[in-house]
């Protein structure tokens, strides 16, 4: 009996663990991942819009994301323990922090655009350029780390199934 409560336990605290805090940490990296793409896409939006009302409306919702962007990344390091996730995060910051940089340059001069359609070479060759580069490693790495998550994930559950099977194994030769 005690050794079936106890096992019990363990599968609890496992799955548990898989739920709370697994999962969560796979859906925040994803979250920062659809969080850059839809930057990106109105960054694009921006540089090839020449209409200074819609400028103005990308603009608009790009103010809203970047806030979104920030609480993205400071609340995934409730679902990472580990040292080797801590250090992706930080690297992922420190890349995010580059990105935006180059994305924000590019912003700038394709919101001139409609005013300035000169611009829009410029603002392309950086979009494609430079922040392209920037995004690719930033994806990269979000791809890294939530796959590391996965593996982990996997690893907890495979451990909650294990634990189980011996649960049900004490319960079988007691009964």
């Amino acid at each position: 009996g005690i050794v079936s409560l106890q096992g019990l336990s363990k599968v609890n605290a496992l799955t548990t663990q898989v739920a709370t805090i697994e999962v969560p940490g796979i859906l925040a990296s994803q979250a920062i991942a659809t969080t850059l793409q839809t930057l990106t896409r109105l960054e694009k939006n921006i540089i090839l819009e020449t209409d200074a009302t819609n400028i103005q409306a990308y603009l608009a919702e790009l103010q809203k994301l970047y806030p979104v962007l920030e609480n993205n990344l400071s609340a995934i390091d409730d679902f990472f323990y580990a040292q080797r996730g801590k250090d992706m995060i930080q690297s992922i910051r420190g890349h995010a922090r580059d990105w935006l940089v180059a994305h924000k340059q590019a912003v700038a001069i394709g919101a001139t655009t409609d005013a300035h359609p000169e611009n829009m070479s410029e603002a392309r060759a950086i979009s494609t350029g430079l922040a392209r580069e920037k995004l690719q490693i930033l994806e990269t790495e979000l791809a890294e780390l939530t796959s590391y998550k996965v593996q982990y994930a996997n690893d907890v559950s495979h451990a909650a199934e294990e634990s189980f099977l011996t649960v049900r194994l004490a319960i079988l030769v007691v009964a």
